[in-house]
């Protein structure tokens, strides 16, 4: 592709999109994200102000009666709330000298296209360190960065007696502790029974090392099967869902690998749409489990695709701008991301991590 200085920013749009697809496939969130439709683009679905949606928080209950004198109440329920996050953007900036066109110039000199090799590399560069985002925490103080997976799961210790942490997060402005909602429950949570709102915003922290599990030394290495076992179960009991996969750091899946014995071993996944874009993923009793490098130290997530959601405000992903500095004779080039990331509900979530 030959580009000249300075070209209509739909011809470089259109030759950034074409760079930024096979990144898609070094990457196992972004990957998955668009595997499953889970990419939404352009002012029709993603404007506004500020983000906004409505999750369901409370359901109704039945009320049993005399089939003889049967009585029915009418109360105008409420069952969601309204929440918001901010839009975020990122940027990247690369600029070409006057000096460095008129030397790149001849087809004899090049060794490689400057111009095509700044945009190619400027696109591949920002949705490589765009992918390591997604499990940042936007709402710490002072950061502007998206709202992913670390943005929800702060506990304060233990749930009293039992094998999760005690959320104490916020996430879209509302508090995920339980029981903020309203509701009560029965038992040592997620044990046990009650009201969907107590925990209709808290997500599940499973603390991989917890000695309530039976594991003889209470280590990742030696009870990570329990953990995933209580991690898909309890997710699926209390929100009534079947997670897709478990998406974990390498060590912890160098050490999950390493546990087994020798008669043991991991089965690759024989097919899903992971392994359809190019990533080899593995199966844990119908749990697809897979490691990429941004994933937290000593950290992992369980969840369904279908539960998050990530919004570009743009037509594409990444769009590229560029314009010419009259006053220096410089070309610059300006790629950017405007949107967030939306997780319909904390309480669909699951992470695993050491907590005590």
């Amino acid at each position: 592709m030959d580009i000249t200085a300075v070209q209509n920013t739909s011809t470089l749009n259109r030759y950034i999109k074409s760079k930024v697809d096979p990144i898609f496939r070094k990457s196992v969130l972004m990957g998955g994200l668009k595997a499953h439709n889970r990419i939404t683009y352009g002012p029709a679905k993603n404007s506004g102000l500020v983000l906004k949606w409505r999750p369901r928080i409370k359901r109704r209950q039945i009320n049993a009666t005399d089939p003889n004198a049967v009585s029915i109440s009418f109360p105008a329920t409420n069952t969601r709330m309204e929440v918001e996050l901010p839009w975020i953007s990122y940027n990247l900036g690369e600029k070409i000298t006057k000096m460095t066109r008129l030397v790149n110039a001849g087809n004899d000199v090049q060794y490689v296209n400057h111009i095509e090799d700044v945009i190619k590399g400027l696109s591949e560069d920002f949705i490589d360190d765009f992918s390591t985002k997604l499990y940042t925490d936007g709402a710490a103080t002072g950061s502007h960065d998206i709202h992913g997976f670390e943005s929800m799961f702060s506990v304060d210790g233990l749930v009293s007696g039992g094998k999760v942490g005690n959320p104490n997060d916020t996430y879209a402005g509302k508090s995920t502790a339980l029981g903020y909602l309203g509701g009560s429950w029965t038992g040592i949570w997620p044990s046990g029974t009650g009201r969907h709102q107590y925990h209709a915003w808290s997500p599940l922290v499973v603390d991989i090392t917890n000695a309530n599990f039976t594991g003889t030394s209470h280590t990742w290495a030696d009870q990570w099967q329990q953990v995933l076992n209580f991690g898909v179960a309890h997710l699926g009991r209390i929100q009534s869902m079947e997670p897709d996969i478990a998406l974990i750091n390498t060590d912890l899946m160098i050490e999950a690998k390493d546990s087994l014995r020798a008669a043991e071993r991991f089965v690759a996944t024989p097919k899903s749409k992971m392994t359809d874009v190019g990533f080899k993923t593995i199966m844990f009793e119908n749990l697809e489990i897979a490691t990429e490098y941004a994933v937290p130290t000593g950290v992992g997530y369980i969840f369904s695709w279908e539960n998050i959601e990530l919004k570009s405000m743009q037509k594409q992903l990444v769009a590229l701008e560029d314009d010419h500095l009259i006053e220096s004779s410089d070309d610059v080039y300006a790629a950017d991301f405007f949107g967030q990331m939306v997780f319909n509900a904390p309480s669909q979530f699951c992470k695993l991590v050491a907590i005590s």
